[in-house]
């Protein structure tokens, strides 16, 4: 036969005869190419042999699958011919063959379970506590119309302030927005008449406070309109949470009469479990009453709670409360000026601080589950290359391209379940430990369990899976021709192998790209948190507790009696064994909020509304060297500093610099504005070094310390001491406990804890959030090195035979080491190009999360793509090396 003549009739006849028609023009096409190929490098005879046993094992396979189906339709008693099964027979057959098509790959199922498992784990496990926490709606009537006031004013920092009672009382008469307003604000209690004193924190509310939020107890009633005026008898409602750790769970609680501040209030019912506005650790309830009449329109620590009318928005809401705001700045020039009421909805007032983080880290485990949806259709592509023969007789026999897919999909669908139900396994699980180990400052943490809502989600996250990493595989099995599959002259058709190949190597880029933008993201927080850990707080926090007091009504209603008291307790906590030094403060940093005054500088005019405004501590004559807080100018507090000596007060060096930049604040005398608590004049006597009050994070404001004996406000009822140790003050805490009820063994003690504590505390968020996108990553990269190693190795043994020819013509063991390694190596610069685009991208996102670091800091963005450079080499190695140790006597005699 000549070198130009076609492949032979009697073949093609014979293969028209074995093949339906739609299938076999593209099988001689496909044919015809590989024959050309063949006459070229055999010549004419040799190419007819290999054409007849194409022809002869393309009709034999196709046959003998034609027998198979013939002989199981008759075993079911149906026509010998194709027929038209339902559509859930059909699925529940393709069902029943992924199932055994699994079971007969342990080793893959497992893999790809497992990983499929992992990344779904982690990201249902996030996705609940982002939920919970920032999208579950709050559990109150109609959540989305409640809506917060606070006050905000253009110069004063610190964001949004409470409302006073006064503006209050305007806003309820002037709003028509709202179909009603309350008012609370934070209380504390101190419960006496118990064999151990007890301070429960709770919330002084108006009477219309549980009708707004449209909350129904679970035992007795809430409060109403009638409790909460003047000369009522005093009632209280409990929390479920407080109901149960105070009195045990006691059904006949309601109607029981305790000591709160001593005053005698009857409980009158408990909430449920899910109601616990304002915050989480509201225990107790009670009526405003008279307790804050006579408060100015300038005490803003109250908050209001609002429902909008049913036609209202929040924007129209916000209009009228701006036009009300600018009446009373009419009205009250002095103390309403240039201030603005803002309309927040309650949901965003109590999750908004905390939703940018939860979303970035739900958005880092997304990045996981795909890079493990990734690394499951890498199985996949590699499975279906074994599998590319099946997939053609199916195909010959009368499958449909469609019909591929979906028999494809559905092994998917099967992984992608059993993945998933792993993975909610594994959520769960994990969720105590999870929860564990939130901030206690992250709102709504008892709302988080899995549910309905979250099982959805998974269901979505399954569907979702199986398209991600069930879709390419099954199209690239579904369009494998008969022909591709047979051998072809002692190898394997390249078209189709070599599109497998290109896919696999596509998502291996992906991974890496997604590995090393995660990786990116985790680096800077790290970098970040090592910032704010080498901030220096202004103090030292070793060996020293913190403990608190509320000196309230009636033993302390007056200022004399509060001085008296925190006096005898030093006195008493100076007698401790092991103390060596004991002070007294009114804010702790990072643990209180510090109050905040009006003042004006002795020969500076300014107009009250324009008064700066300035943090004041009332500290004892030692607190300062307690502390450790250097004092750089004049001197620090003394005991002489009493009602008899002229008032003075001490300042930071912030305040320092910002009102005396260019002399010294030394001898210089400021006083109080309006109802701001003092009205002498102070003179300055000392400047101490700034210390992080609001947080590491921080910038300080101006403060002052004044002479806890030259105290005058009566409202300053909030007393903390801090005792310092030579050692560990913890086995000192009973000891220290006894002396302070030695002064009074009514008066609750809380807040025991070491200062440290206090700083690892004020870091715990930022801390947390970089610890779970370090793990994110760490999980990503893994991974991802897991998918490079896969590619690698499949890809040696798709290139056995080449580099065994290799090897035999004189290659050494170490070019095809380097081939191999310039492979994997090849795919992760490609990853890490996109992944250093993606990640200048994302990155912009983290910048209000970061502190000391920017969003592109350089050194991350080398180091980062470095290391992983690193790892990908060691996942490169392992098969490449492999690679080197085969025998070409052994490839060769197999062609």
């Amino acid at each position: 036969m000549s070198r130009g003549a076609g492949p032979p009739r009697a073949a093609l006849g014979l293969l028209g005869r074995a093949v339906p028609g739609r299938l076999r023009d593209s099988i001689a096409g496909d044919l015809e190419e590989e024959w050309r190929e063949q006459v070229a490098r055999r010549g004419g005879w040799r190419a007819a042999c290999w054409y007849w046993r194409q022809v002869l094992g393309i009709a034999g396979h196709v046959g003998w699958a034609r027998c198979l189906v013939a002989r199981r339709r008759r075993r079911d008693g149906q026509p010998p011919g194709p027929v038209g099964d339902g559509a859930m027979r059909v699925f529940w057959q393709d069902l029943r063959y992924g199932l055994r098509m699994l079971r007969r790959s342990p080793g893959f199922s497992t893999a790809a379970v497992l990983t499929l498992g992992l990344g779904i784990g982690v990201t249902v496990a996030m996705f609940s506590i982002v939920y919970g926490v920032a999208l579950r709606p709050l559990p109150y009537a109609d959540p989305d119309r409640l809506v917060v006031l606070h006050d905000t004013h253009p110069e004063r920092t610190g964001g949004a302030f409470g409302s006073s009672l006064v503006n209050f009382r305007d806003w309820q008469q002037q709003a028509e927005s709202f179909s009603g307003m309350a008012i609370f604000a934070h209380w504390t209690f101190n419960l006496t008449g118990r064999a151990v004193p007890e301070r429960i924190l709770g919330s002084r509310v108006s009477g219309e406070f549980f009708d707004i939020l449209g909350a129904s107890p679970i035992l007795g009633r809430t409060l109403i309109a009638a409790d909460d005026g003047a000369g009522r008898e005093f009632v209280a409602v409990l929390s479920h949470g407080g109901w149960q750790r105070v009195f045990g769970g006691d059904p006949s609680v309601v109607g029981r009469v305790v000591a709160l501040n001593g005053q005698p209030h009857t409980i009158v019912g408990v909430m449920p479990p899910p109601f616990r506005f304002p915050d989480e650790d509201v225990e107790l309830w009670a009526p405003l009453g008279d307790q804050l009449r006579g408060t100015s329109r300038e005490s803003r620590f109250m908050l209001t709670v609002a429902r909008l009318d049913p036609d209202v928005t929040l924007e129209s809401a916000q209009q009228e409360m701006a036009l009300i705001s600018d009446r009373l700045a009419e009205s009250y020039p002095d103390e309403n000026a240039d201030w603005r009421v803002g309309v927040m909805s309650a949901h965003e007032t109590i999750v908004g601080d905390v939703r940018p983080v939860l979303l970035a880290l739900l958005g880092a485990v997304s990045f996981v589950l795909l890079i493990a949806c990734g690394n499951v259709a890498n199985l996949l592509l590699a499975r279906g290359a074994a599998r590319r023969r099946e997939s053609a007789i199916r195909a010959a026999i009368g499958a449909g391209r469609g019909r591929l897919v979906r028999q494809f999909l559905t092994e998917s669908l099967v992984l992608s379940v059993i993945g998933t139900t792993l993975g909610v396994a594994l959520a769960w699980a994990a969720m105590p430990l999870l929860l564990r180990g939130q901030p206690a400052d992250i709102p709504r943490l008892s709302e988080v369990h899995i549910d309905l809502t979250i099982c959805a989600f998974a269901a979505a996250v399954a569907a979702m899976t199986t398209m991600l990493f069930g879709l390419l595989p099954a199209w690239h099995g579904a369009r494998t021709t008969l022909a591709e599959s047979l051998p072809a002259g002692g190898r394997t058709s390249a078209g189709g192998a070599r599109f497998g190949r290109r896919l696999r190597d596509v998502l291996v880029v992906v991974e890496v790209a997604l590995a090393l933008t995660l990786l990116i993201g985790g680096g800077l927080m790290l970098r970040s948190m090592s910032r704010l850990l080498d901030v220096d707080p202004g103090f030292d926090a070793a060996n020293v507790l913190r403990l608190s007091v509320f000196l309230g009504p009636p033993n302390y209603g007056t200022v004399a009696a509060q001085k008296a008291y925190v006096t005898r307790a030093l006195e008493e906590l100076a007698q401790v064994g092991g103390v060596t030094m004991a002070a007294a403060v009114t804010q702790v940093p990072l643990v209180d909020v510090s109050s905040s005054l009006q003042f004006r500088i002795e020969g500076r005019a300014v107009a009250p509304s324009q008064a700066p405004a300035v943090q004041y501590r009332a500290v004892s004559e030692n607190y300062f060297a307690t502390m450790s807080i250097a004092v750089l100018q004049g001197r620090g507090v003394r005991a002489s500093d009493d009602e008899r000596s002229a008032p003075v007060i001490v300042i930071n060096q912030t305040m320092a610099r910002r009102f005396w930049p260019d002399e010294s604040p030394i001898g210089q005398r400021l006083t109080g504005v309006r109802d701001s608590g003092f009205q002498e004049w102070l003179t300055i006597v000392g400047v101490v070094g700034d210390v992080k009050s609001a947080g590491l994070h921080a910038d300080e404001q101006p403060a002052i310390y004044a002479p806890y004996r030259q105290r005058e406000f009566p409202w300053l009822r909030w007393s903390s001491f801090v005792v310092r140790s030579a050692a560990s003050p913890l086995p000192l805490v009973q000891n220290i406990r006894a002396a302070l009820l030695e002064v009074d063994p009514n008066q609750p003690v809380y807040g025991i804890t070491t200062l440290a504590a206090v700083v690892r505390q004020s870091t715990a968020d930022r801390r947390l959030g970089a610890a779970l996108v370090s793990l994110f990553a760490l999980l990503a990269v893994i991974l991802a090195s897991v998918g490079i190693y896969g590619v690698i190795a499949c890809s040696v043994v798709d290139r056995t035979h080449e580099i065994g020819v290799r090897l035999a013509l004189g290659a050494s063991p170490r070019n095809v080491l380097a081939m191999v390694c310039r492979h994997g190596l090849g795919l992760t610069a490609l990853g890490v190009l996109a992944g250093l685009g993606c990640a200048f991208l994302v990155t912009r996102f983290l910048a209000t999360l970061l502190f000391g670091v920017t969003a592109t800091d350089p050194a991350t963005f080398v180091a980062i793509p470095l290391a992983l450079f690193v790892v990908a080499g060691i996942a490169c190695y392992l098969p490449a090396r492999r690679a080197t140790r085969v025998d070409p006597m052994v490839t060769l005699r197999s062609e």
